[in-house]
């Protein structure tokens, strides 16, 4: 199962990472990507990137 999940920081407020959880047939496990960095990066670009 893939999926998209933003994390909020609990150090600095307005701040995140996106985050794409995806299934890994080699390992046979979840993995999590991170694609980047709120507010540098935003949800738009998130889902482009995730998109590979």
């Amino acid at each position: 199962m893939a999926g998209l999940i933003f994390k909020p920081s609990s150090c600095t407020k307005g701040t995140g990472a996106w985050i794409l959880r995806y299934y890994d047939k080699f390992s046979k496990k979840r993995t999590k990507l991170t694609l980047g960095h709120y507010p540098k990066m935003n949800i738009a670009a998130a889902e482009e990137e995730a998109k590979f």
